[in-house]
């Protein structure tokens, strides 16, 4: 039986530059008891330069230099689902998971969007 979490309810973040937008370290989503997951973000408002990006990343620690990209999305409207799985290559999921928002263009960017994603508990799968 799978789980449904919210990673991150609506929510407007605003950049320009190289300015990257980071969940705040209190609503990283403990992951640790699932083995894979289906992301869902829904994306409802964006002012993108070229290159602004959203993703979801996960680490065993809350420690800057651990998170790796799980998801990774060019900002567009609508519903992006992914799935991540514990196993097939790539990045496995981990004890954490936040969300990031950064544009490589420059430009003053911005994005409304809400995420969550479905898990699967550790064991569930084999």
């Amino acid at each position: 039986m799978g789980y449904t979490l919210l990673v991150q309810d609506w929510v407007t973040v605003r950049g320009g530059g190289s300015v990257v937008v980071l969940q705040p370290e209190g609503d990283y989503l403990d992951i640790s008891a699932l083995e894979d997951f289906a992301s869902y973000i829904e994306i409802s408002d964006f002012v993108a330069g070229a290159g602004t990006t959203l993703k979801l990343q996960t680490a065993p620690l809350k420690e800057e230099a651990y998170f790796q990209d799980v998801v990774t999305l060019t900002v567009d409207f609508g519903l992006a689902v992914n799935v991540v799985r514990n196993s097939g290559g790539g990045t496995s999921p981990a004890n954490w998971l936040r969300w990031r928002a950064h544009s490589a263009s420059g430009l003053t960017w911005g994005v409304t969007f809400r995420a969550c994603i479905n898990g699967n508990p550790v064991g569930s799968t084999r």
